[in-house]
């Protein structure tokens, strides 16, 4: 029976993304690193935006196919101490294919090893690099689901599942970027064969899901064969901050108002007595307490205080400023 003798679209059963979460909390450390971790940060959101940017472009192409599919959408799997994080699993009637996504740039050629290696253009001259195999990576999330499909079945059961696993998961690469150039041309044929672009996915799943012998499953069955894996996806506590530790700066110990009251008054006197002026000129009293009551961290937020000008910013924003960090032992009187 083929596909589309049934008039169904495409069901995400889930559309979270990790890699969305990753970018958003990245952006919130930034401004808490040094100017090294700043760097490393935008580096890291880029190229995660641009994973991203590859994943939506594989939910399109699914989105718009048509066909009687239950989708989900990056997964993360842990079984018997072996994890994997999945970008898509498709289940069809007949077939479930693992999708891993890469959003490459540059010119990609696969071996006749089957090793995966890169060419970037950079400056005036190409650079050369290996990559890690995303066939590779698939194997190995097809290991988990092969055992969390066994862990679900019973001893007869198993046994159909040992002898049907491979013609039943297709393990897919989808290189989402269009601007990639794919050398595949001496790539063993059982690597070539699972390696395809975006715009072809599709057209490869009707491919396979029509040369498939396997019977088709009702769509309530396909259904739960697809929330049975839904079950078992959890949250991935890998902690994607911890390698920024060595570049956050340490907030200072925050001083309690009767404290920056009295730092404050001290710094008032002082100025004044050094520039011979009355000590409400430096700032007054009502200024004082909307100082403390704004807690400013930068100069700008001191120029925001009623009583404050660009001139009076200029002369004692610094020292205030250090007070309010607790950079009292490098506090100068200003000249």
């Amino acid at each position: 029976m083929s596909i589309f003798s049934q008039y169904k679209e495409p069901i995400f059963l889930n559309k979270s993304s990790s890699l969305q979460e990753q970018i958003d909390q990245l952006k919130e450390l930034e401004p808490k690193l040094n100017e090294v971790g700043r760097e490393k940060v935008k580096k890291d959101i880029k190229l995660l935006e641009y994973g991203l940017l590859g994943e939506n472009s594989i939910i399109y192409e699914l989105q718009n196919s048509h066909m009687p599919l239950y989708i989900l959408h990056d997964v993360y799997f842990e079984i018997d101490g072996f994890t994997a994080q999945i970008d898509f699993l498709v289940f069809t009637p007949k077939l479930c294919f693992v999708i891993e996504c890469k959003n490459l740039y540059g010119n990609i050629t696969v071996n006749n090893d089957g090793s995966f290696s890169r060419k970037v253009y950079f400056g005036s001259r190409y650079i050369s690099e290996g990559v890690y195999s995303p066939i590779t990576q698939n194997e190995r999330h097809l290991q988990v689901i092969k055992k969390i499909r066994l862990n679900q079945a019973g001893t007869i059961k198993k046994i159909l599942i040992n002898n049907a696993f491979d013609i039943t998961y297709k393990p897919i690469i989808v290189i989402a970027n269009s601007k990639t150039i794919l050398n595949t041309r001496y790539a063993p044929k059982n690597i070539k064969s699972k390696i395809i672009r975006a715009d072809q996915l599709i057209e490869y799943m009707k491919t396979e899901y029509n040369a498939s012998k396997i019977s088709p499953s009702s769509d309530k069955l396909t259904r739960q064969w697809a929330e049975s894996f839904l079950a078992c996806n959890q949250t991935n506590i890998t902690d994607y901050l911890k390698k920024y530790n060595p570049y956050i700066i340490e907030e200072p110990e925050r001083l309690d108002k009767d404290t920056l009251y009295q730092k404050l008054k001290e710094f008032r006197y002082e100025t004044a007595k050094a520039e011979n002026i009355a000590a409400y000129i430096v700032f007054n009293n009502k200024t004082l307490d909307a100082l403390i009551e704004k807690h400013p961290t930068t100069l700008e937020e001191i120029k925001e205080t009623p009583g404050f000008g660009e001139v009076k910013v200029q002369k004692y924003g610094k020292a205030i400023l250090d007070i309010f960090l607790g950079n009292t032992s490098k506090q100068k009187q200003p000249s």
